[in-house]
């Protein structure tokens, strides 16, 4: 699958803010390392507790613990508060809620992602897969004008999902673009 590499440490909703009219309607299954939101040492904590349980939907036996899944409008309000840690996966699904928890289960695979299995299974049901690697972003969409969008603004290379099959296969090093 084709995508884009940005060299930025820029937050997911810097990111992706040219597109939020486009994916305000998207689901969103959040795989972030520490995370996914930092608010227990914020004043009122307990409402913003509150507040996130109604956007968070519960997923069945296929999907792996530290991963979850959200209801539309959790961006842009509560994106400040998302955790960013190297290695962290945001995958935007359409709707509605009972699609995207199927989504969510079938995008839930065994070689985990950045697998050609997840690849794959994303330009299935997916509409927006970003990565934060180390110091850099990969974003992949099969909405090419999206792709496009992005690439214009942001310093962004064209970049491949097959790169990473021999990186999972053991290579030290981190893929090049």
């Amino acid at each position: 699958m084709e995508g884009i590499r940005i060299e930025s440490e820029a937050r997911f909703a810097e990111i992706v803010s040219g597109l939020s009219a486009e994916i305000e309607h998207l689901f969103w299954l959040l795989d972030l390392p520490s995370g996914p939101f930092d608010y227990l040492a914020r004043p009122g904590w307990r409402e913003i507790d509150r507040e996130l349980e109604a956007y968070y939907i519960h997923v069945g036996n296929g999907v792996d613990t530290s991963v979850s899944l959200w209801r539309p409008g959790i961006f842009p309000k509560f994106a400040p508060l998302l955790i960013h840690d190297e290695w962290s996966y945001f995958v935007g699904l359409e709707g509605p809620e009972d699609a995207a928890r199927a989504k969510a289960e079938a995008l839930s695979l065994p070689g985990g992602y950045l697998s050609p299995e997840f690849f794959e299974a994303f330009q299935e049901c997916g509409q927006l897969f970003a990565l934060l690697a180390h110091d850099w972003w990969e974003v992949y969409s099969p909405n090419g004008e999206w792709l496009s969008r992005l690439s214009r603004e942001w310093q962004s290379a064209p970049v491949a999902s097959s790169k990473w099959a021999a990186y999972r296969e053991g290579d030290a090093q981190y893929p090049d673009p």
